[in-house]
């Protein structure tokens, strides 16, 4: 799970800028107590699930807002912008990771496209 293009490079400013500790939102210094987690390395290195919480910070600072719901057998995957709603995948899965890389690259694709 991981941007591309413009939605990386404004997300690695945004992060940083996040995660300083001179910043009002010290993120993870306050919520996650991990000391190096400013850096791009280390956001990296956090467990898929704590990246995906991010990139949906993120993603909702730039207007777009990203829901994954289980619906019996199901996930529905929707992102919804200023400009409308798109629901992008009903999916098969046992799992909750490979929803939530859809929902990122589908994030990434519109951002892309749009800026």
């Amino acid at each position: 799970m991981e941007l591309t293009g413009q939605a990386k490079e404004d997300f690695e400013k945004w992060f940083l800028e996040k995660g300083n500790p001179a910043s009002d939102f010290d993120y993870f210094n306050r919520h996650c107590n991990i000391n190096e987690a400013s850096t791009l390395y280390s956001f990296g290195k956090l467990p898929e699930s704590m990246r995906y919480g991010v990139y949906v910070d993120f993603a909702e600072c730039q207007g777009v807002y990203i829901s994954i719901k289980p619906s019996g057998d199901t996930w529905v995957i929707t992102l919804q912008t200023r400009l409308g709603k798109y629901v992008f995948y009903d999916m098969i899965t046992t799992n909750r990771s490979t929803p939530r890389q859809t929902a990122i690259n589908a994030f990434d694709k519109i951002y892309n496209e749009n800026n």
